[in-house]
């Protein structure tokens, strides 16, 4: 336990350093690009990009997901990760993602959003593929804890792709174009793919030649990714990879533009907390899958003691601080759209909440039920989109507020009655008091 527990704590405190500086990033990154550009451009960019992630989560069908259940087995000898691993696992991702990049090409071709100033397709279509790739690598990568070259190259990275993207605008004053940042975008993804397939060939040769019987180890990942997708696909209706096209469509792609900022936030708070749950949390579950009750008890409280250390402070820090955002875009946003991207951000951001649950559930490879909770909660966010009795845009976002809460609360429930957990949200109350004193002087000091 103490060995496990040592390195999921390395593995975290590199992700937090990581995910701090690259949010961090890509926050500014968005909030230059709304200042950068007119309104109407940004939503077009930011519809373009959140469909690109819409396809690739839909696309991955539970690979990613479903990677902390089997890890141990993938890594157990070359043989198994060779036959196993890369055979039966990532050659068929690789062939989905591909069919799955050609069916959005066609799609895209026909919609609202192809115009002259569109991206050029040779450029969105791999983007699809390799960013897929991309995810699911990094994600497996977390999960063997090689967390620190893994950040690294990240970090290193995003500073790359900044600096390419930036310099000829300050410097050279030459307009942000929509076709530089895909292209940057993609020649980023090709270069992680790159050393993601160095870090991994590098660790399988390290992999004993053992050889181990893995009768019926297909049929069980079948069935656990198609659980796991089954699971994780109503998230991709309630985060901003659907919600941003959804309004642009709806409502003008000013409007996307100022939910996609809200997405960021959301999205980047997720993130943070990934670096707890999905990549440090998947690997601790998946070291004590064969523990007793009581020690994957310990972990689950372990786990989300850290996730609350993160999500409080950053919570505060935005509720204080949001207004800032919009005035530093220096763009002309009305209450109205205020509104509805804090609402936005609340539901994207509540995802959080499900992480530790839901990756628990996974790793006990027990997501039938997950799976039924998951089906009320799409059947709930169908009712409230289609209503005709929520006409207003911020009737529907409380609506999908409100349906998060419940979704929530049963999933809660079972786990208490199935393995005895409990949600643990308790922190510190200095952290709670520094972190407001840290919001509010930052607040002051931006009004000087």
């Amino acid at each position: 336990m103490n060995k496990i527990k040592k390195q999921f704590k390395q593995s975290f405190r590199w992700n937090i350093f990581g995910s701090i500086f690259y949010e961090t990033t890509k926050i500014l990154n968005q909030i230059l690009l709304l200042k950068y550009m007119l309104p109407p451009k940004y939503g077009f960019l930011a519809t373009i990009f959140s469909g690109i992630y819409f396809v690739i989560y839909l696309a991955e069908l539970g690979a990613t997901q479903a990677l902390p259940a089997f890890i141990n087995i993938f890594i157990e000898s070359k043989e198994s990760f060779k036959n196993i691993f890369i055979k039966k696992y990532i050659i068929p991702q690789v062939v989905i993602f591909i069919l799955s990049s050609l069916i959005a090409v066609y799609f895209y071709n026909k919609s609202f959003l192809k115009i002259p100033n569109s991206p050029y397709m040779f450029v969105v279509l791999p983007l699809i593929i390799t960013e897929g790739m991309r995810i699911l690598l990094r994600r497996f990568l977390h999960n063997i804890f090689l967390t620190k070259k893994t950040v690294l190259l990240e970090t290193i990275l995003m500073f790359l792709f900044l600096t390419a993207l930036w310099m000829p605008t300050f410097i050279a004053k030459k307009t942000i174009t929509i076709n530089r940042v895909f292209v940057l975008h993609l020649i980023n993804s090709i270069l992680a793919l790159i050393f993601f397939t160095k870090f991994i060939h590098k660790f399988y040769k390290k992999l004993p030649n053992k050889n181990k019987s893995t009768k019926g180890i297909i049929k069980r990942i079948i069935k656990t990714r198609w659980f796991s997708y089954s699971t994780h696909i109503t998230k991709n209706f309630f985060n901003g990879n659907f919600l941003t096209p959804f309004f642009a469509a709806n409502f003008g792609l000013i409007e996307a533009g100022i939910f996609n900022i809200a997405n960021q936030l959301a999205e980047s708070l997720k993130a943070l907390t990934k670096a707890t749950v999905i990549f440090s949390g998947g690997g601790l579950f998946s070291k004590f899958k064969q523990a007793p009750l009581k020690i994957k008890k310990r972990a689950f409280k372990i786990l989300c003691k850290n996730l609350n250390k993160i999500i409080y402070p950053i919570i505060i820090f935005i509720t204080i601080n949001y207004k800032f955002i919009f005035k530093f875009s220096e763009q002309n946003i009305t209450s109205f759209a205020t509104t509805m991207a804090l609402l936005f951000f609340i539901i994207t951001g509540t995802e959080f909440f499900f992480m530790a649950y839901e990756q628990f559930y996974i790793v006990e490879e027990s997501v039938a039920k997950l799976f039924i909770f998951k089906l009320m909660e799409l059947i709930l966010f169908y009712s409230v989109i289609n209503s005709k009795f929520l006409t207003n845009p911020i009737l529907i976002l409380l609506g999908l507020v409100i349906v998060k809460l419940i979704s929530f609360s049963i999933l809660a429930i079972n786990a208490y009655s199935k393995w005895k957990l409990k949600p643990y949200f308790k922190i510190n109350k200095a952290v709670i008091f520094l972190s407001i004193l840290i919001s509010i002087i930052f607040s002051l000091l931006i009004k000087l």
